[in-house]
């Protein structure tokens, strides 16, 4: 079977202008050091455009580029994972858009800082994006509600330095509606601590919509926050662990009339109680999750069902003590649901979902992952026009009969999670050739074992799926070989994200296909437990992914310092990297990941025996943003304590696990 028809691969071939591009941005890159230019050779837009995208599709966009390629008078400008944005990148910014730029992004720059925000004067700007942009405080946000006092929508996820000084700050704006801070673990909002607070400054604050997801608040944060935003639309207080039912209560008190979408996923605390002061109060709440919230019941389920006429997204994700009578009741009275998320409520079976597709006709997104008790006789019924995204991971009662009968009639399906779901030759040949196959962005077929080479290449025959396709998994395929990998990553060049954990037949050979060319938008790349990789395969994936954000080795005996460290400086995007049990990998390795990478969040080198944790403690400096970190341990208590507590000094966030070497 050939793999690539040769139309396609025409298609494919880069052009002159394309091949000229990518030789002067080579010849840049070798030249920063004295700043190459472009002043005095004429170059034309479309010239300029594919300079600037070349560049950006590796990551490799600053300040030389700025100057250079830069278009005048652009509306959008996007420089996400690009590490050589710094403040100065600001100054180029301006002086080119200054008078028009409405949308910047600046995702993961590490490099700005308050100083350039002050320069950041651009009073068309509406929309900001500086998640990960960890170096930026309480002065950066001063400026900016003066620099650019059109400014709708801030999202400054992962700053680990914004606290309630700076959010002081941005509530000043007349502007501002829509504020993200996740992961911003600085941030109390009770403005304990902020000098000459004057409340009258803020309580008029515009803010339509507030994220506060994975923060330290507390309850008397959300009493704050009902206080100053009188008008709120959107609330995610998702994972903020401490809320109990008085945050509902303070909720429920100011009433919100137009708040529409609550999030409160892992509220430990809630029960009953609070979930019904948040039905009761909130008369246009129509999106509510209350996912992983262990301490709701049945009579969580009466309450919802109350506000049944406007509820189109619900989600009860890991809400394990709900019973199946209370299911079927919900959705005998909540047919508007569009969205429903069952996963991990084991309870959850047949009798369940009886008539799920009659009554709710609206429905998109169905959510059942290791719901086992579910069987063809819910799934035969489920398939719908209407729906875009089944994730049935691990429902082990759900055969081959059922998937098909529901997938084939899902016309409008993008999303596909059929993991460790027992599909036979057939089902597989069959899915690969439906339709449904030209529009997929995200499939997963881990645990598969009728899954080969073979199966492999009638799925990926389909050149719109190639095209479309994001995300592909495929942990546990046993019977993959590199020739069918390799062929798979040749085909497709849309991919953000691989999973090909404990696929044991795979070594090597299977990224050969893999070239920054094609591939340098991959972000995610997980090949843990797979043994035939050597540091071949890593050299590989740092040459060819340089937006890498999440990279998993786990169990390889092969890899070492060497590619460890060129890893980090290829990659300097990664936030979370797991190489436990990988035995060759010592401190050296993981101090260059902590020098390289300074928005690193998670790292795993639990049951790496080579490893000293004392020699970390130097580089951690780098490495504020680290939240988690897994380490093979051999210190005494005493001296654990003191590592844990020197490296808290360092990464304030942190939490230490250690394990045996």
């Amino acid at each position: 079977m050939e793999w690539k028809s040769q139309e396609k691969q025409r298609k494919t071939a880069p052009s002159l202008l394309s091949i000229c591009v990518q030789f002067i941005c080579a010849k840049m890159r070798e030249k920063r050091g004295n700043l190459l230019r472009f002043s005095e050779i004429e170059l034309t837009n479309d010239s300029r455009n594919l300079l600037f995208l070349n560049e950006f599709s590796l990551g490799s966009v600053d300040n030389c580029t700025l100057e250079n390629v830069l278009e005048n008078d652009l509306v959008q400008l996007n420089l996400n994972e690009c590490v050589g944005i710094d403040d100065q990148s600001i100054e180029f910014i301006v002086k080119k858009c200054g008078n028009t730029l409405k949308t910047l992004s600046l995702n993961d720059c590490s490099g700005i800082t308050d100083i350039g925000l002050k320069d950041l004067c651009i009073p068309s700007l509406t929309k900001l994006d500086l998640n990960g942009c960890n170096r930026m405080g309480s002065q950066g946000m001063k400026s900016l509600v003066q620099n650019c006092p059109n400014l709708n929508e801030l999202d400054l996820s992962e700053c680990y330095f914004i606290d309630d000084d700076a959010i002081y700050h941005l509530l000043q704006s007349k502007s501002l509606i829509i504020l993200t801070l996740a992961d911003c673990f600085r941030v109390k909002f009770t403005f304990e601590d902020v000098q000459n607070f004057e409340r009258e400054k803020v309580e008029k604050s515009p803010l339509k919509s507030l994220c506060m997801r994975h923060t330290f608040i507390t309850d008397e944060s959300v009493r704050m926050i009902t206080q100053i935003c009188s008008d709120l639309r959107i609330l995610d207080l998702s994972w903020c662990n401490k809320l109990t039912d008085l945050s509902s209560i303070y909720i429920a008190e100011k009433k919100y009339s137009n708040l529409f979408a609550l999030n409160v996923w892992g509220w430990n605390k809630l029960t009953d109680v609070g979930v019904q002061n948040f039905c009761k109060s909130l008369p246009k709440l129509s999106s509510l999750t209350i996912s992983e919230c262990n301490g709701i019941t049945d009579q969580s389920i009466i309450s919802i069902i109350a506000m049944s006429p406007l509820v189109s997204s619900l989600n009860l994700w890991g809400c394990t003590s709900l019973s199946p009578a209370s299911i079927q009741l919900l959705l005998r009275h909540t047919s508007a649901i569009q969205s429903l998320g069952l996963s991990f409520c084991h309870q959850i079976n047949d009798s369940a979902l009886q008539g799920l597709a009659t009554k709710l006709p609206s429905l998109k997104s169905l959510q059942f992952e290791s719901c086992r008790n579910l069987t063809d006789e819910t799934l035969k019924t489920l398939g719908s026009t209407t729906i875009q995204s089944i994730n049935l991971r691990r429902c082990t009662s759900i055969t081959s009969f059922g998937v098909w009968e529901c997938v084939q009639r899902c016309t409008s399906l993008t999303n596909l999670n059929l993991a460790f779901v027992s599909l036979d030759v057939e089902t597989l040949e069959n899915l690969s050739k439906l339709p449904i196959m030209n529009q997929l962005k995200l499939l997963d077929l881990s645990g598969q074992k009728n899954l080969c080479d073979l199966r492999l290449a009638q799925f990926f025959e389909n050149e719109s799926l190639c095209e479309t396709l994001n995300v592909f998994k495929m942990d546990e395929s046993l019977n993959v070989t590199n020739e069918g990998f390799s062929h798979l990553l040749q085909s497709c060049e849309a991919l953000t994200t691989i999973s090909l954990c404990f696929c044991t037949q795979l070594s090597d050979d299977a990224f050969q296909s893999l070239g920054r060319e094609n591939h340098s938008q991959i972000t995610s790349v997980s090949i843990g437990g797979c043994g035939g990789f050597t540091n071949k395969t890593i050299s590989k994936i740092s040459s060819s992914c340089p937006k890498l954000k999440e990279f998993v080795l786990a169990w390889n005996k092969k890899i070492t310092d060497d590619e460890i460290s060129k890893l980090a400086q290829s990659c300097p995007n990664l936030k979370t990297v797991n190489l436990s049990y990988c035995d060759l990998v010592t401190d050296a390795g993981i101090k260059e990941l902590l020098l390289q990478c300074k928005n690193l969040k998670k790292l795993d080198a639990g049951f790496c025996p080579l490893i000293e944790a004392p020699k970390l403690l130097g580089p951690s400096e780098k490495c504020s943003s680290l939240q988690s970190v897994r380490l093979a341990c051999k210190l005494t208590g005493a001296e654990q304590h003191h590592f844990e507590t020197e490296i808290k000094k360092n990464c304030p966030f942190v939490v230490v696990e250690t394990t045996s070497s």
